[in-house]
């Protein structure tokens, strides 16, 4: 195997990924993981630490993770982790619009211009080399998926739009490269929720191209990578 790629797809539901039968982000294997021994409600933060650490969390000491493992590695804002702080007056700004039931218009637009900073890193690091294993997390999928998740359109937009993400690391990537597709959660549609709002589901999403890891819990994922 060459070097690892690894695309953090925050809230990416695999059930709308095979409704949509986007073929992208549908790899050689793909399907489920499973979110056992997490508390709830499941949190972002805590599930990718977990997913890097290749361990349930204990507190937030990190002991080891999958960077420790790479010569070069490059890690792209990745929650728990290193996550940009750029991210937080959004996801605090998204909070208080739900909250307050306030017009999110404004912190959505800020989501997508994030995203498309972090597509332009992304894409040229990866397209720069030098690296072994190859991590960039991408939020729009959750922060925007969970006010839209009610319109099967706005999601096959957004969706098709990961899609073309993941095109664009692919070209990048060598032909004996692994690419690991991961989300740490999906989401679902609940009207009881402030009014109506994106739940996360008990489930993440996870396509490559040989590693037989779905159906397995989430953070046992790196761990069966590494193996």
């Amino acid at each position: 195997m060459g070097r690892v790629v690894i695309l953090g797809l925050d809230g990416l539901e695999y059930n709308l990924v095979e409704r949509f039968n986007l073929k992208t982000l549908m790899q050689l294997e793909y399907g489920e993981t499973r979110l056992d021994g997490f508390e709830e409600p499941l949190q972002t933060p805590i599930l990718w630490r977990s997913f890097i650490m290749g361990a349930l969390p204990e507190g937030w000491m990190m002991k080891n993770h999958i960077f420790m493992y790479a010569e070069k590695s490059w890690a792209i804002s990745v929650p728990g982790y290193n996550e940009w702080v750029e991210f937080q007056p959004v996801r605090a700004g998204l909070s208080r619009c739900i909250i307050e039931k306030l017009d999110p218009t404004r912190y959505l637009q800020a989501c997508w211009d994030l995203y498309r900073k972090k597509k332009t890193i992304t894409l040229n690091l990866l397209e720069r080399g030098g690296w072994d294993l190859f991590m960039s997390h991408i939020f729009l999928s959750d922060l925007v998926g969970h006010w839209i998740c009610y319109d099967n359109t706005a999601m096959y937009d957004l969706y098709r739009e990961m899609s073309k993400l993941t095109e664009e690391v692919k070209k990048r990537m060598n032909p004996e490269d692994f690419l690991l597709i991961i989300s740490d959660h999906g989401l679902y549609w609940d009207e009881k929720r402030y009014g109506g709002w994106g739940q996360h589901s008990n489930h993440g999403s996870v396509s490559y191209t040989h590693l037989r890891a779905h159906e397995t819990s989430l953070h046992l994922v790196c761990r069966l990578l590494l193996e």
